[in-house]
């Protein structure tokens, strides 16, 4: 890290260059649905970075497949969130697979990156529950 004295007067002011990283979380809700329902996979960044938004990495894993199973808003293993902004939001839209399985699961891992440290919790997932229309 960097750090910057100016003298101003009698008092002197220490100003930091060093990159802002806010650390990232991620958390689901709800935890479980029904195929055709959403889940809405919300990544948090504290502090707020004021100035610049933050592209967010996560990995993907589980037995349901993306495409399908569900399908994802955005592009699936990134999120941005905008400058100023706290948090972002992907959100899983379960499909019918017509008899895949009784319950199949999706998790979201927090990826390292630039710009965010990984925080706690790092992973959060949602478990998917056939639908039946009996």
């Amino acid at each position: 890290m960097k750090m910057l004295l100016f003298a101003l007067g009698a008092a002197s002011v220490v100003a930091s260059t060093a990159a802002f990283a806010g650390t990232v979380t991620v958390s689901v809700s709800p935890t479980q649905i029904l195929e055709r329902q959403t889940a809405v996979f919300t990544f948090t960044n504290s502090p707020i970075n004021p100035t610049k938004a933050t592209r967010v990495r996560y990995y993907i894993a589980g037995d349901a497949i993306c495409g399908f199973d569900y399908l994802l808003s955005g592009t699936a293993g990134e999120v941005v969130i905008p400058a100023g902004s706290s948090s972002a939001q992907v959100t899983l839209n379960a499909i019918t697979d017509f008899g895949r399985g009784p319950v199949k699961s999706v998790m979201f891992d927090v990826a390292p990156g630039r710009g965010y440290k990984v925080g706690f919790p790092r992973h959060a997932t949602v478990a998917i529950f056939e639908f039946d229309s009996n």
